[in-house]
């Protein structure tokens, strides 16, 4: 009887373990990385129009802020705030924030006239220029302060407003205006394009702060927008079902599993509304928006926003890149690498099958010439 060595094998299968594992690492690496979430985030914060901060770029841990003091719509509103804005991956979230320390509205007997020259319908429009002649002579003033809007999203898409009406004060009033916040938020989606992004596609949310200054006596009231935060990222929502596209209704008392299987179910319904074409950059009109995360060049500083923000002040300089997540690979790469082991450990079996096969011919043929 003639035995064979079990060294053969055991070589043989080791080779094969070694190639699988070989295999492995060569298609983890070829295979390019997926996270679960959004890759790139936006964030828009403005104040009347004028103090704008925009961040857009990929994930990462990144603020920016600012502390500007303006009077907008010709001189009528006054307002010393702070924005931030924020992209960060370690809190899973993009965050857009207005603080107004002080919110003031002006109107002297002029604005009031040209305001009621330009009348229409119960509205009247804001920043209107004054008639010459007209007087100067205050008749509102009143202001807000600690009044914030604040819009805040993850990196899967889940989206959250807040809102602090912050405290009135009123020290004119000879019209007996009645003075307001409104607070809208809505959808929003747009398509940007960067130099180093190219075009991204960004769905997201919106929130306007107005503030409403409404005359009974004049029969009108004007609107000033105020406030505005933009919160945004590349993770698509998801589309919602069809009514109606589910299985028809039955008697009453069928089993809902006993449906035809051959029957295509019900065709899902349109996603969100789709974005539109943008402008280039950042796609709120920062100026220091160039590649991404800019500023609008204000001299405010940053701290000021970090202490209602929480953050340590220290992060507010990441620099574009850093801090940012590990890529994770998802369940493709997992059965790929199962199928090179597979493909590996049949390799290997082959290679002993061949090697017992030579040893058994070599057996026989020295037992032929003995």
């Amino acid at each position: 009887m003639t035995f064979f060595s079990p060294v053969p094998a055991r070589r043989a299968l080791q080779g094969g373990v070694a190639f699988a594992a070989f295999g492995a690492l060569g298609i983890a690496a070829a295979v390019p990385a997926h996270a679960e979430n959004g890759e790139i985030g936006y964030a828009h914060a403005n104040v009347a129009g004028e103090a704008e901060i925009t961040a857009f770029h990929p994930r990462m841990a990144d603020f920016h802020g600012t502390n500007r003091y303006l009077d907008a719509f010709g001189g009528e509103v006054f307002a010393l705030s702070r924005t931030s804005v924020l992209s960060d991956v370690d809190r899973d979230q993009i965050r857009s924030l207005v603080i107004f320390d002080e919110l003031r509205i002006e109107l002297t007997a002029a604005d009031v006239e040209a305001m009621r020259a330009a009348a229409e319908g119960g509205v009247s429009q804001p920043g209107l220029a004054n008639p010459e002649g007209g007087s100067d002579e205050p008749l509102l003033r009143a202001s807000f302060t600690g009044t914030q809007i604040e819009a805040v999203q993850n990196w899967a898409g889940g989206r959250e407003f807040s809102h602090e009406p912050g405290t009135e004060s009123v020290e004119v009033n000879e019209l007996g205006a009645e003075i307001s916040l409104s607070v809208d938020e809505a959808p929003w989606s747009d398509t940007l394009r960067d130099s180093d992004l190219g075009r991204v596609d960004l769905w997201g949310g919106v929130q306007t702060l107005d503030m409403v200054v409404t005359f009974p006596d004049e029969g009108f009231s004007v609107s000033y927008g105020v406030g505005e935060t933009i919160v945004a990222s590349d993770t698509e929502p998801a589309a919602p079902e069809e009514p109606g596209g589910g299985e028809e209704p039955g008697d009453g008392g069928e089993d809902p599993g006993s449906e035809d299987p051959d029957e295509e179910p019900g065709a899902e319904g349109p996603g969100a509304e789709g974005p539109g074409d943008g402008e280039d950059g950042s796609g709120g009109g920062d100026e220091g928006a160039e590649g991404g995360n800019g500023q609008d060049g204000d001299d405010g500083t940053a701290g000021d926003v970090d202490d209602a923000d929480g953050r340590d002040p220290s992060e507010a300089g990441a620099a574009n890149g850093s801090g940012g997540p590990l890529a994770q690979t998802g369940s493709p790469v997992a059965g790929l690498i199962a199928a090179g082991a597979a493909i590996a450990a049949g390799g290997g079996a082959a290679v002993y099958v061949t090697r017992r096969r030579r040893n058994a011919s070599a057996t026989v043929g020295e037992a032929g010439e003995a």
